[in-house]
C-alpha cells in the first residue's frame, strides 16, 4: 500500500474520531477515580451493558432516540450501583472496591449472556451520516465527522462545568480536602453519587456513539477497561483535558501504528504508558 499525505490525513481523522470514543469513557473512569478515589474496575462492564441496550433501543424505536434514551438508562443503573453498592465500600479500601468491581462485571456478563445471547451484535450508521466526504483527496467519514463533533461539545461543555462553575468548584474541593469540604456543610455524599452517575453516563455516551461502528460482543468490557486505564494513566487522574489528550494520542498511534507495523500496533500504546509512568507518573495533566 501506498503511503502517502491524503491516506495519513484519513487514517488521523478517523483515529481522532475513534479517540474521542476512548475519552467519553475515560473521562467518566478518571472523575471518578479522581474525585471519589473508586477504583471502579466495572467501568467496562457498564459500557458494554449500555452497547447492548442501545442495540435493543436503535432496533426498536431508532439510533438517535437510543442517544438520549440509553445515557439516562444507564445514570439510572449509576445510581442505584453507587447507593446499593460502592457507598458501603468508600471506606473500606481499594481491595473491597476491587472485589465489589468484579462481583459486579460477572452481574453484568451473566445478565448480557442471559438476555442477548453469545452472537455478536452490530448495528448501522444511521442514513443521515452514511458516506464519506471527499476533500483535498481525503476520504473521510461523515459519521466519524459526527463523532469528532459531538464529542467536542461534550468536552467543552465538561470542562466549563468543571472549571468554571460552582458545582465543579465543589467537586475539586473534595479531590483537595475532603474532611474541609464536609466542615462547610457541603453534601460530599450527594457530589459522590452526581460524579459516579455522570461517569457512568459518559460511559454509555461512548457506548452509543460507537454502535454503528463496532460489534458488540461478550467480553468486550475487558478491551475498554484496559484501554480507559490506559487514557487515565496518561492523562491524568481526574483531568478531562488530560482524557481528551490521552485519548486522542492513544487512538491516533494505533491507527498509524495499524499502518506501520500491524503486528505491533497494542505495543505502541503500553510504551506510551511505560514512558509516563517512568517519566511522568502523575500523568501529564492532572486536576490536583
Amino acid at each position: 500500500m501506498e503511503i502517502n499525505a491524503s491516506l495519513l490525513a484519513s487514517l488521523v481523522i478517523s483515529g481522532m474520531a475513534r479517540g474521542m470514543i476512548y475519552f467519553l469513557l475515560s473521562c467518566g473512569l478518571t472523575i471518578i477515580f479522581g474525585v471519589m478515589g473508586v477504583v471502579n474496575f466495572a467501568h467496562g462492564a457498564f459500557y458494554m451493558l449500555a452497547f447492548y441496550i442501545t442495540f435493543t433501543v436503535a432496533n426498536a424505536i431508532g439510533f438517535w432516540s437510543s442517544l438520549i434514551i440509553v445515557p439516562l438508562v444507564m445514570i439510572l443503573v449509576g445510581a442505584v450501583a453507587e447507593r446499593g453498592l460502592f457507598q458501603r465500600v468508600y471506606k473500606s479500601g481499594h481491595v473491597f472496591q476491587l472485589l465489589l468491581s468484579v462481583g459486579i462485571i460477572h452481574v453484568i456478563s451473566d445478565l448480557v449472556r442471559l438476555l442477548w445471547g453469545l452472537d455478536p451484535k452490530n448495528g448501522s450508521i444511521p442514513n443521515l451520516l452514511m458516506g464519506c466526504f471527499d476533500m483535498f483527496g481525503m476520504v473521510i467519514s461523515k459519521y466519524s465527522i459526527f463523532i469528532i463533533g459531538i464529542s467536542s461539545v461534550i468536552a467543552v461543555v465538561l470542562i466549563t462545568i468543571l472549571y468554571k462553575s460552582k458545582i465543579g468548584s465543589i467537586i475539586r474541593a473534595c479531590v483537595y480536602d475532603e474532611e474541609m469540604t464536609r466542615g462547610l456543610g457541603i453534601n460530599v455524599s450527594g457530589v459522590f453519587s452526581l460524579v459516579f452517575m455522570a461517569g457512568i453516563g459518559m460511559a454509555a455516551v461512548a457506548a452509543t456513539i460507537a454502535y454503528p461502528m463496532t460489534s458488540g460482543t461478550l467480553g468486550m468490557d475487558a478491551q475498554m477497561i484496559i484501554i480507559a486505564f490506559c487514557v487515565t494513566i496518561i492523562g491524568g487522574v481526574g483531568s478531562i483535558g488530560g482524557a481528551l489528550v490521552a485519548g486522542l494520542v492513544i487512538a491516533i498511534v494505533e491507527s498509524l501504528g495499524i499502518l506501520v507495523l500491524p503486528q505491533y500496533a497494542d505495543t505502541f500504546i503500553y510504551v506510551i504508558v511505560v514512558a509516563v509512568l517512568f517519566f511522568r507518573p502523575q500523568g501529564l495533566f492532572s486536576i490536583e
